[in-house]
């Protein structure tokens, strides 16, 4: 049985898109007629796992899909229905992901007296063919419009969201880029490795022989590039594909690596209390037919020893701060770990082992989905 721990941590997953982008593997719909009824729904399953939701909460993340095409009344409708249950803490973080496209002066301003208190920027380029070739609608001059737009109203806890690995952009293009998001000391960046995955509009491209991945060394040089440039300025590379300035790390996304329980709302969403993972159905429409039946479509999952060991790998080494044994040895009995000695002289190079505990050297990063295979039960 799914144990109803109550969480702090809010993900609400917002399926709509404008248009889908070439290698996105998010669920999603382009049917933004249904925003309404789908506000709705959600506002039904907030009312139904009431049970779920500490009386006050820490963190909300609004993802998608893209969460900027809701109307502003949607995002209020929604966030009052959590208040009914759940008062935000001082200092809570409230993260709505928008698209350069969505924002204008009046939204802003609107989001703000919700009180959205960090926005998560997608830009993924600068550079408008690879902008083009992605399928992203946004415009370059349209960025730095965003961009000013926070400066005039003080927003200093952002994340610009960057994709690299396309070979549409040569190295130089790349670098240019970060050294811009330097200069204006954005407070957190976002450099994400370009994937295929099933099922998404790249993938048929690479099948049909139309595109082909950078080779590996290619992609360590854009990631070393990346971690060179941002740690100079004083950026902490405090997870593998995230840098923040100081002060700046994304609460929400650190509350998954450390494996605190959450609650996701929303078609496609997952939950965790701890040992068990609820995954709603997914499927905008059926969402909504069943929420007003109050019929809500999910399955849940109870992690056995040694998955739950092997998620704990996955993520905790993905921090800067890896693992530090005591955390291990409380987390586990002395039989699930006892090859982890060996495995981490095997790979002696890429991890950094010292009294307290381990994690991933530069190179280590780079190798992480082999050493964590090497680390998992199986």
């Amino acid at each position: 049985m799914f144990t109803l721990v109550r969480a702090s941590r809010i993900y609400i997953h917002i399926p709509f898109c404008r248009k889908a982008c070439i290698y996105c593997n998010f669920h999603f719909t382009t049917q933004v007629t249904l925003i309404s009824a789908f506000t709705e729904a959600l506002i039904t399953e907030i009312h139904q796992r009431k049970a779920e939701l500490e009386t006050s909460y820490t963190s909300i993340y609004f993802g998608g899909g893209t969460p900027s095409v809701l109307h502003t009344e949607h995002l209020h409708q929604i966030i009052s229905a959590i208040h009914n249950y759940s008062k935000a803490q001082q200092n809570t973080e409230i993260t709505l992901e928008i698209n350069p496209e969505d924002v204008c002066e009046d939204r802003l301003k609107a989001w703000l007296q919700l009180g959205i208190n960090r926005f998560s920027l997608g830009v993924q380029s600068l550079n408008a063919s690879e902008l083009h070739w992605m399928g992203r609608t946004h415009e370059i001059s349209k960025i730095h419009e965003v961009l000013a737009l926070f400066k005039t109203y003080n927003i200093s806890n952002y994340n610009i969201d960057m994709i690299f690995g396309s070979g549409k952009i040569a190295l130089q293009h790349w670098k240019t880029a970060l050294e811009q998001w330097v200069a204006i000391k954005a407070p957190h960046i976002a450099a994400y490795q370009l994937t295929v995955e099933p099922k998404t509009v790249l993938h048929k491209v690479q099948r049909r022989g139309h595109f082909q991945l950078q080779t590996d060394d290619a992609l360590a040089a854009y990631f070393t590039t990346t971690h060179e440039i941002l740690t100079q300025h004083g950026y902490q590379h405090y997870e593998i594909s995230n840098y923040a300035l100081p002060g700046f790390e994304a609460q929400h996304n650190s509350a998954y690596w450390n494996a605190e329980p959450y609650i996701g709302l929303g078609p496609s969403a997952h939950s965790f209390d701890g040992l068990n993972r609820r995954i709603n159905a997914s499927g905008v429409k059926a969402y909504i037919e069943h929420a007003k039946k109050k019929t809500l479509q999910f399955k849940l999952e109870s992690l056995s020893i040694n998955e739950r060991f092997n998620e704990y790998i996955l993520t905790q080494l993905r921090k800067q701060k890896g693992i530090a044994w005591d955390s291990l040895q409380q987390s586990f009995e002395p039989p699930i770990y006892r090859h982890v000695p060996k495995i981490l002289e095997k790979w002696n190079q890429c991890i950094t082992i010292t009294n307290t505990g381990f994690h991933l050297n530069l190179k280590g990063m780079l190798m992480a989905d082999a050493i964590c295979s090497d680390l998992f039960i199986v």
